[in-house]
């Protein structure tokens, strides 16, 4: 009985601001709840920024396909420009090009210096030669000593790869090639056979670097010719 009636005179004694201070807890309740549920928003839109950053990068234009791999093997010859001349190894689309380019014009002066070609080429391209994918095994059989001589019969061109029998060095090759550039219309000869445009006569020494180059070039092909080396 004597704690009840402390009790109710102590709940009359206390002030009004006392019995309203309760609700800071509640406050701070519901402070802590807002920051909780105002960090939901900030993650959405980070989660938003980064999907939005992934589906950016999808819709990036795709890079330009690559160059085909290619390399030249340059002889020039500025005492005789008519025999100075450039064949170029191109890779395209599982065939191998082999583009012989005539030089044109001089490289070097009188004292060794370059000179500035303004503009203008240093050779032109003459012919194409196109091989099929099992040439590649072929020129690499002649260039790892395991077939004699490789001869090559398109419609356009005759060629012939081979040991270079001028030298007694090892690994020095010779490509043979007599072409034809086809007329601009059907023409035939009196005995009825296809007539045949200017022919045109080219060969192109390799020695030892040279003959490297175009053995590692032809194992790359072939490599991806046969699927290893191709990306998923």
């Amino acid at each position: 009985m004597l704690r009840r009636l402390v009790t109710s005179s102590w709940r009359r004694a206390l002030p009004t601001s006392a019995v309203r201070a309760v609700p800071i807890i509640c406050t701070g309740t519901a402070s802590h709840r807002f920051i909780a549920t105002g960090a939901a928003p900030g993650s959405a839109n980070a989660d938003r920024e980064f999907n939005d950053g992934d589906s950016s990068s999808s819709r990036r234009r795709p890079p330009l396909p690559p160059l085909p791999p290619a390399f030249d093997i340059v002889h020039w010859n500025d005492v005789d420009i008519t025999a100075g001349h450039l064949i170029r190894v191109i890779y395209r689309d599982s065939y191998i090009v082999l583009e012989y380019h005539r030089q044109t014009r001089r490289i070097m002066d009188d004292d060794g210096h370059r000179i500035e070609n303004e503009g203008r080429s240093n050779a032109e391209r003459v012919v194409s030669l196109t091989l099929p994918p099992v040439y590649i095994a072929r020129f690499l059989g002649v260039l790892e000593g395991r077939m004699p001589e490789v001869e090559v019969q398109s419609r356009f061109t005759n060629a012939s790869f081979k040991p270079d029998p001028s030298t007694a060095k090892e690994h020095h090759y010779i490509l043979r090639c007599v072409s034809h550039r086809p007329t601009t219309g059907p023409r035939q000869t009196a005995e009825s056979a296809d007539a045949m445009g200017e022919s045109i006569e080219w060969q192109v020494r390799l020695d030892a670097a040279e003959s490297l180059m175009l053995h590692r070039f032809l194992t790359q092909a072939l490599k991806y010719n046969s699927g290893f080396g191709r990306q998923k």
